[in-house]
């Protein structure tokens, strides 16, 4: 018996699946799940649950291997076969689950499945025992009910999402960026706040013309921090006037330096991820859209990596957090309100091309369209006769529009943007605004 397996009586029974669906005869496929579980508790539990023979018989197998070097080996002993494919479930929990994701050969095929989708695809079932060889089992056999059920790569591609090991690794170093370039901007928007709240108190919000900055805004953004500035603010820092700002000269002082550090490490971020995204096969289908800047693309492409993985423009939509609710191949809905929350960045992305200046003006047609509707500036156009952009300015500067209207219509627009965006790259094809549905009246 080679180390590290521990076979189980075998079952045999016909079918293939649910409905009678079976995959073509004349090839072998093992159904294999991986649970990552703690060094302590032997590591990773692979269990090989069960093979469809040529005949499309369906075979239980109940195989388990512990530890990642043991289920390599096994791996790759099931793939050895020429007529065999060895179909891989691995639960995604970050790093750990990593090396299985590593794994090249031509006839071993790797999927990912994360938790909340386990949790809604396992339902109600009654588990004996929560230990992890029979999380591994239970993984294997859902895994299997649903590559039965229909052709893995087809719809159970909402779920169990296939990995192509040549690009995970630029995969996860473009998730890494991505994390590190969020993070770094949050911190350089909070740590702006500060700054903010000392130079208003010094000089009773006129500070901008100070630093130069003649554009209007009351604010600094992180744009204006350029070298020259922020050695004025140090000096400014250095020196207040204000009683409030005198007790707290070396927080300030501190403030400066890290913002100055977080700036320069931005930088650096942007640049190594440009590097990646220019390598991207998506890039030049999405960077001629004028609006659609490198910041932009960065926060988009970064976010789902690949197109292939969605098999509808609604499963693209849910991973980016656009909608909440998702019918899976058997037609049930789930809801998600966590990734909703979790992929907030796509939709502050969306809202940035929506008033970027520079935008193409069929998409900020569209942006104000949605506007107008949601904030009840349509319905007193209509009524007045007047224009609907006209009427809306007024209606903001009264403080009359409905509640929630950027919100909402942030919402429809993100959703219509992303459902083209993943038609024009599913097909291959140049993102084109002017292909965008006709606006209704």
């Amino acid at each position: 018996m080679p180390a590290g397996e521990n076979p189980r009586t075998e079952e045999v029974y016909n079918g293939g699946g649910r409905g009678g669906q079976s995959f073509p005869e004349g090839i072998m496929r093992y159904f294999v799940g991986i649970d990552i579980g703690t060094e302590r508790k032997k590591g990773a539990i692979a269990c090989v649950y069960a093979v469809q023979r040529p005949d499309g018989t369906l075979q239980k197998l109940l195989r388990f291997y512990y530890g990642q070097e043991a289920i390599n080996k096994a791996l790759l002993n099931l793939a050895s076969n020429p007529d065999a494919e060895v179909h891989v479930v691995v639960e995604y929990t970050g790093e750990y689950s990593t090396p299985f994701f590593l794994i090249q050969h031509p006839r071993i095929h790797l999927y990912a499945v994360d938790t909340f989708a386990l949790r809604r695809l396992r339902g109600t079932r009654a588990v004996k025992r929560k230990t992890d060889p029979e999380d591994a089992r239970e993984l294997a056999k859902i895994f299997t009910e649903h590559a039965l059920l229909k052709d893995i790569t087809g719809g159970v591609a909402i779920y169990f999402q296939p990995i192509d090991p040549e690009q995970f690794i630029p995969y996860k170093v473009a998730r890494r960026l991505l994390s590190d370039y969020l993070r770094t901007t949050a911190l350089i928007n909070r740590y702006i706040n500060r700054l903010h709240m000392f130079l208003y108190l010094e000089y009773n919000g006129r500070y901008m013309e100070i630093l130069g900055i003649n554009n209007g805004k009351k604010k600094i953004s992180e744009h204006h921090l350029t070298p020259e500035r922020l050695r004025i603010i140090e000096s400014i820092v250095e020196n207040p006037r204000h009683p409030i700002n005198q007790e707290t000269i070396p927080i300030y002082l501190s403030d400066i330096r890290l913002l100055s550090e977080l700036v320069e490490r931005k930088r650096w971020i942007e640049e190594r991820a440009g590097s990646i995204l220019l390598q991207h096969p998506d890039y030049p289908l999405l960077s001629h859209v004028s609006g659609f800047g490198k910041a932009f693309l960065i926060k988009f492409i970064f976010t789902y990596w690949d197109i292939r993985r969605f098999p509808n423009s609604n499963a693209f939509k849910w991973y980016l957090g656009l909608i909440t609710r998702l019918k899976d191949v058997s037609g049930e809905s789930s809801r998600n309100h966590k990734r909703k929350r979790k992929m907030k960045h796509v939709k502050t992305a969306f809202y940035q091309v929506a008033t970027n200046s520079r935008t193409d003006e069929r998409i900020r047609n569209i942006w104000w369209y949605y506007i107008v509707r949601t904030s009840g500036a349509k319905t007193v156009a209509e009524e007045e006769g007047k224009d609907p952009k006209t009427v809306f300015r007024r209606l903001r500067r009264e403080g009359k529009l409905r509640d929630g209207w950027r919100a909402k219509a942030l919402v429809k627009f993100s959703n219509l943007m992303a459902a083209h965006i993943y038609r024009a790259l599913k097909n291959r094809e140049r993102f084109d605004p002017d292909r965008l549905p006709p606006l209704k009246p």
